[in-house]
């Protein structure tokens, strides 16, 4: 009886190697040539989470809120201004902004990033 398993492992372990060593060529690619696609450049900026300050910086609620948090909100309009300024001097096809774009949703925050959003450089 061992001898029949091993005998059957043995003709079972040919079959499979034999099924997959096929020597048969590979169709060729039904594109004749592959699409060109543009040369496209892409900028990518997230969580820019803009604070208006007019909201205010200053009491011990705000500041237990700066201790827990790694946001620079008093920072936020002018790190943002010089991400745009950096962004203004590349050659790119497609700005994307992508997740928080105010703190909480204020909505003079949204009014404030609003203005970035028609940002364009001097001359």
């Amino acid at each position: 009886m061992k001898q029949r398993i091993t005998w059957t492992i043995l003709f079972l372990t040919i079959l499979f190697m034999t099924a997959c060593s096929s020597t048969k060529p590979v169709a060729p690619s039904t594109v004749a040539t592959p699409p060109a696609y543009p040369h496209t450049r892409f900028i990518v900026i997230s969580d820019l989470h803009f604070y208006d300050t007019s909201l205010g910086t200053e009491g011990k609620a705000f500041q237990d809120y700066l201790d827990a948090d790694r946001k620079l909100l008093v920072l936020s309009d002018e790190i943002i201004g010089t991400a745009m300024e950096k962004i203004a001097k590349e050659e790119a096809d497609f700005v994307l902004v992508a997740g928080d774009l105010t703190k909480d949703g204020e909505r003079i925050c949204h009014q404030g990033i609003g203005v970035w959003g028609s940002y364009s450089p001097g001359p």
